[in-house]
């Protein structure tokens, strides 16, 4: 559905990183690097930012002790 950015201190989600965007639409950010927040914000504005709930599993793997963890536990799942 549609999302917005929290208003408070808590919002009931969290974006986990994961992210599906058009090549135009990165191509409208500034030179250099950038926060994607400056896509959302332009994509919320033109009513084209949408988000889905996970209610599955999911992993941290943005650090070498996070993706070792994650490996053995699909590694465990797999055997």
């Amino acid at each position: 559905g549609r999302i917005a950015f929290r208003q408070a201190n808590a919002a009931p989600y969290v974006f986990t990183g994961l992210q599906v965007l058009k090549t135009a639409l990165v191509e409208i950010g500034p030179d250099g690097p950038f926060s994607t927040r400056v896509l959302w914000q332009h994509a919320l504005e033109r009513g084209r930012l949408f988000g889905a709930v996970h209610h599955g599993d999911w992993m941290h793997v943005g650090d070498p002790q996070g993706l070792a963890a994650a490996e053995a536990r699909l590694k465990g799942a797999a055997g």
